[in-house]
């Protein structure tokens, strides 16, 4: 992982490698302030941050095993994001600072949020807190470097940053991408992979019962699929997002007034 919360003075923020490496320059091992993880709130530490090697990449990293292998999406045992490492990060930081502006734009995340919520099981499904924290999973993973990541398929890949709930709130399940069929080639093909719903417990991929799913069991890296959920929530952009306590917590967050620790579930 790429970012961690920072404890310092009972104030939680989000840091970055490159700022913790200056925070600590020069300080004795037993005054750095304490680190956690961004998602699972478990103790983290930094790897490599110290000593340059050209065949280790600095990392903030768990500092106990987690309970399961997809316990925490920034655990070192996840796998939901493997197939994703085809999919190069060749862009600069700058390129990808910018990129992630793009994003941050009002209407593309709201719409992203809202195509998230409904991929969730629609109302009631993803509070905007939840929602948030998808997106800081993102920076963690430095997901904004990818070679292949057009606008569109942002809020699909924000659907690998989490576990979710199902609707009855009993059972967990998370997404992870999956070759649609198994080659020899090496570079990444978006058509060549899907992303897979899977039971939080045992891992195993969920299969369709006699009761419909409120959630998709596959999700298509495909701008038509995209398109069709975009119209389905077309009215919601309209309605009770316009509500004045989320329109003023959204835009609060977006600009930066506000960060995903304060951010009430709504």
């Amino acid at each position: 992982m790429e970012t961690a919360i920072l404890v310092e003075n009972g104030i939680r923020r989000i840091i970055t490698l490159d700022q913790y490496a200056n925070l600590i320059s020069g300080k004795e091992k037993k005054s750095w302030p304490e680190l956690c993880c961004i998602v699972c709130d478990k103790s983290v530490h930094q790897k490599g941050l110290l000593v340059a090697s050209e065949d280790f990449t600095p990392r903030f990293s768990h500092a106990k095993k987690e309970p399961s292998e997809e316990f925490c999406p920034l655990g070192s045992e996840s796998k939901r994001f493997y197939a994703l490492d085809r999919n190069e990060k060749s862009l600069s930081l700058v390129e990808a600072h910018l990129r992630r502006e793009r994003f941050m734009e009002p209407a593309t995340f709201l719409g992203s949020y809202l195509i998230c919520r409904h991929l969730r099981g629609g109302q009631g499904q993803l509070t905007l807190k939840e929602f948030t924290r998808m997106v800081e999973v993102a920076d963690s993973i430095g997901m904004w470097r990818h070679t292949w990541l057009p606008e569109w398929s942002i809020p699909l890949m924000l659907m690998l940053m989490a576990n979710h709930e199902t609707r009855n709130g009993q059972h967990q399940f998370y997404y992870r991408i999956k070759r649609i069929n198994r080659t020899q080639q090496a570079s990444w093909d978006p058509a060549n992979v899907h992303l897979i719903a899977c039971w939080l417990k045992g891992g195993t991929q969920i299969t369709g019962g006699k009761k419909k799913s409120s959630f998709p069991l596959i999700i298509p890296l495909s701008e038509s699929y995209v398109n069709g959920i975009t119209k389905l929530t077309e009215r919601d952009a309209t309605t009770w997002t316009q509500e004045e306590r989320f329109a003023r917590s959204i835009e609060r967050y977006r600009v930066g007034l506000l960060n995903n620790q304060q951010l009430q579930d709504e």
